[in-house]
């Protein structure tokens, strides 16, 4: 992503709040399918310290940033994610976690 994909993102939750936190201890921040994305994807990663968002939601712990390019793979993207989100098990597993590997190789398997 573009470097002002990043600022879009930060200016988003500035303007709207904690509307990215999706779940308990999760949050998706992202920007606008013109704002700099190059390609569909996302970056997950575990804090070792949560971060109060000011969400309803509490803390977050888990960081997924969402880039897209379009609103076909955002809409597909973001419906996957939220998909395993509301799947308990996975979720339990999720904060289970200990090493990058085990979080990806869980995402593959629920995927």
């Amino acid at each position: 992503m573009e470097e002002r994909y990043i600022h879009a993102m930060i200016n988003k939750i500035k303007c709207n709040g904690p509307y990215m936190v999706l779940a308990k201890g999760f949050a998706v921040p992202h920007a606008g399918v013109d704002d700099g994305g190059k390609k569909t994807g996302f970056s997950l990663i575990k804090l070792n310290h949560p971060v109060d968002y000011n969400s309803p939601l509490g803390e977050v712990q888990f960081v997924c940033c969402l880039s897209v390019t379009d609103m076909v793979s955002h809409l597909r993207a973001f419906f996957s994610l939220v998909n395993l989100l509301q799947n308990k098990e996975f979720y339990k597993k999720m904060i289970e976690c200990k090493t990058p590997k085990s979080l990806h190789e869980l995402i593959q398997k629920y995927e």
